[in-house]
């Protein structure tokens, strides 16, 4: 397992939240690798050239996948590790059945798995029979130097001076 490093030098980390609402027939009636429901894609302007979409599926499990792409929509490895947060929003908006995985190496996205049986039977339906999921992750981007402050310079000329000072000192 990859441990997720908070703080990194040069970098700043960034997070990136979504929201994604299920309709219940999708949830039973999933029956496997056949059924896969994707979100839309959703990224962060923070990180441009990378954005993510969630991939469902499962039989009496269910699997969600948040997976990386780059900008033009390919599936892209994840080089920088990042933390994922999965969770399902009840009614007064408190996430419940939340699990937290990092991302593992040479890998485009980050598996979770939830109980479909315990998601049905949980007080966590909408009340117009959908559930919310909600979707957090922490990356690391480096933070950009900023264009250094021009500052009217100040000439002076203290060769000869600074010159014979040292001289001095040494020759003490």
């Amino acid at each position: 397992m990859v441990v997720f490093i908070w703080s990194r030098p040069g970098f700043e980390l960034v997070k990136v939240d979504f929201v994604w609402n299920i309709q219940v027939p999708f949830l039973q009636t999933a029956n496997g690798n056949e059924d896969i429901l994707e979100s839309p894609f959703f990224s962060s302007q923070d990180t441009p050239g990378h954005q993510w979409k969630l991939a469902m599926f499962g039989n009496s499990k269910l699997y969600i996948q948040p997976v990386h792409y780059d900008s033009a929509g390919q599936a892209k490895t994840i080089v920088d590790p990042v933390l994922v947060m999965i969770s399902i929003v009840n009614q007064r908006g408190q996430k419940l059945h939340q699990q937290i995985n990092p991302s593992e190496p040479n890998s485009y996205y980050v598996l979770f798995e939830l109980s479909k049986e315990e998601i049905l039977k949980s007080e966590c339906q909408q009340v117009d029979g959908s559930y919310t999921f909600y979707c957090e992750i922490l990356s690391h981007v480096k933070k950009e130097l900023g264009s250094p402050v021009n500052h009217p310079g100040v000439a002076f000329n203290c060769g000869d001076g600074l010159s014979t000072q040292l001289e001095k000192c040494i020759l003490r």
